[in-house]
């Protein structure tokens, strides 16, 4: 009678640690999947956290398979006007704005339309690209300005 307890015993014991190993396994793909989107989101915050201190800032970008809209902050003391923005990993530029006078600290539209560099992509597929900001300041004739950005622009296609 004893033995039978003791086979009852060893049994539910085997199948306690076999349960607790594939709930582990379960946490380990878990985790392991999951830590690409951290990543990204992670990639992302600090984009946005770049992107708004910068001296032409963009605050936000809404690009789809064939256009998009930046919204871009002039933090300089001076009125500018945005010319072209170059996105990509050679930052090609992609857009000739039509130029817009944007106020200190204001935000202004610059519209970018498809074209032969235009970097395509599509709903929910993440973009990261080097940019490029020709502008000028609205008050001088003839002389550009070129800011480049020191990190990527990080989002997703919309």
């Amino acid at each position: 009678m004893e033995r039978y307890g003791y086979y009852q015993f060893n049994l539910a014991s085997e199948y306690s640690i076999l349960a607790v190993l594939i709930i582990f396994v379960g946490v380990v793909v878990y985790l392991a999947l999951g830590v690409g989107e951290i990543s990204n989101d992670f990639e992302r915050v600090q984009s946005e956290q770049y992107w708004s201190k910068t001296e032409v800032a963009i605050v936000s970008s809404n690009l789809n398979s064939s256009a998009g809209v930046l919204l871009i902050q002039n933090n300089l003391n001076k009125d500018i006007r945005v010319f072209e923005v170059g996105l990509g990993t050679e930052s090609k530029l992609v857009s000739k704005a039509v130029p817009a006078t944007i106020r200190p600290k204001a935000i202004g539209r610059v519209y970018l339309v498809s074209g032969l560099n235009y970097p395509k992509g599509v709903k929910g597929m993440p973009f990261k690209f080097d940019v490029k900001i020709r502008y000028s300041y609205a008050k001088e004739t003839g002389k550009q300005y070129l800011f480049a950005g020191m990190a990527p622009l990080v989002g997703e296609y919309k």
